[in-house]
């Protein structure tokens, strides 16, 4: 998880929404997507985020899903990230970041497939 703690060097909430929305914009910020991009990734829409993030309403297991398959972490990490653990990736994604990690949002593959 060193790529977290490297592009994120600010401490990470406890728990809860706070939790998730600082590891969301960690991953974002590594593989240079914007949440837009995170949305046509089979992301959850933007507006739907932001809701759940300003803890204004529970946040979906649909949701949750969507979050971990768009960013390439395994499933449940998530869900472990709102009770104060930490995302794990696929490893097809560690993969995808050496490959792609550098190009523009336009050069990337628009989702990366799981692998098992």
């Amino acid at each position: 998880m060193s790529w977290i703690l490297e592009e994120r060097p600010m401490t990470a909430p406890a728990d809860g929404q706070a939790r998730l929305n600082y590891y969301i914009n960690a991953r974002l910020d590594v593989l240079h997507m914007t949440r837009d991009e995170l949305e046509r990734r089979g992301g959850p829409a933007r507006c739907i985020l932001h809701t759940a993030i300003d803890q204004s309403r529970a946040i979906s297991p649909t949701t949750l899903s969507r979050i971990d398959e768009a960013l390439g972490w395994s499933d449940g990490s998530s869900r472990a990230i709102l009770g104060g653990g930490v995302p794990s990736a696929h490893q097809a994604t560690v993969c995808a970041r050496c490959k792609w990690g550098s190009l523009s949002g336009r050069d990337r593959p628009a989702r990366i497939e799981r692998t098992a």
